[in-house]
């Protein structure tokens, strides 16, 4: 397992700033508020890190494309997708064609990013979700 020191910030707000700077993915102060503050501990010297290293660890199973075509055509299930229109997958090259195996799905995009549940799309995606079960 992976030693490297956690880094380490004198308050929450100065977590919240290098989380905005250095995540992989564009993300609004606002949408980091909540990601950081379940996510950081108090120690002696200041605030710090309480992640599970494991989350950052490569996978121990990783299916190949073939494997996930089949899983994803064994769905027997009502699939809901929603997706943020400046997101992760917002230019996916695979999404499309997986999308195609999926026997039952509604696709949504909403506006906002790969956190758009915290960036102000909770209500609409909320409603959308809701539609499906009545």
């Amino acid at each position: 397992m992976d030693d490297r020191q956690l880094p380490l910030y004198e308050s929450i707000d100065q977590a919240i700033d290098a989380r905005v700077r250095g995540g992989i993915l564009p993300l609004t102060r606002a949408a980091a508020d909540p990601i950081v503050r379940r996510g950081v501990v108090r120690n002696p010297k200041g605030w710090t890190w309480a992640s599970d290293k494991f989350l950052t660890s490569p996978p121990l199973f990783r299916m190949d494309e073939q494997q996930i075509r089949v899983f994803i055509e064994r769905l027997d299930m009502p699939v809901s997708q929603a997706s943020g229109d400046a997101g992760f997958f917002r230019d996916s090259l695979f999404l499309p064609a997986r999308i195609e195996l999926c026997r039952d799905i509604r696709v949504e995009t909403f506006e906002g990013g790969h956190h758009l549940h915290l960036e102000g799309a909770e209500g609409p995606i909320a409603r959308w979700l809701l539609e499906r079960l009545s």
